[in-house]
C-alpha cells in the first residue's frame, strides 16, 4: 500500500475563528453550498486550500482604471 500524504481538515469553527469569520454564517453558506468544502456525515470540514479558494472568490478588487 502506497502513502498517501492526506490533507489536514479543519472545523468550519476553526476557520471562523482564525479568520475573523461569524461560524454561523460560514455553516449557513456551507449548508446552502454556496463553497466547496468537505462533509462527513453531519460534520463540514474545510482543507487549507479550500479555505484559500474560498477567500479568493470573496476578496473585492478595485475596478481597473480605463486607459
Amino acid at each position: 500500500m502506497t502513502n498517501v500524504e492526506l490533507p489536514k481538515l479543519f472545523t468550519l469553527d476553526e476557520v471562523a475563528e482564525t479568520h475573523g469569520l461569524s461560524a454561523r454564517v460560514l455553516a449557513d453558506d456551507a449548508r446552502a453550498r454556496k463553497f466547496e468544502h468537505v462533509q462527513y456525515g453531519r460534520r463540514r470540514f474545510m482543507t487549507a486550500e479550500q479555505v484559500q479558494r474560498l477567500l479568493a472568490a470573496r476578496t473585492v478588487r478595485p475596478p481597473q482604471d480605463e486607459a
